[in-house]
């Protein structure tokens, strides 16, 4: 779902491992070519589209 973001030209997702709950989802994110990903934004579209237990808690770009 991520690689759906118009400035993200691939992206993947894996779970991390937490003492609260199990598991919450990082994502890696390589911008395309001249843009610039903020991670925020990228955050708030998941979250548009996903279960609450699946929003991306931590992001890297």
């Amino acid at each position: 779902m991520l690689s759906t973001h118009p400035d993200i030209a691939a992206a993947a997702v894996v779970g991390r491992p937490t003492p609260s709950n199990g598991e919450e989802p990082v994502a890696f994110a390589v911008p395309r070519i001249g843009a610039v990903l903020d991670i925020d934004e990228v955050k708030a579209f998941v979250a548009e589209q996903v279960l609450p237990h699946k929003k991306i808690r931590h992001a890297e770009v």
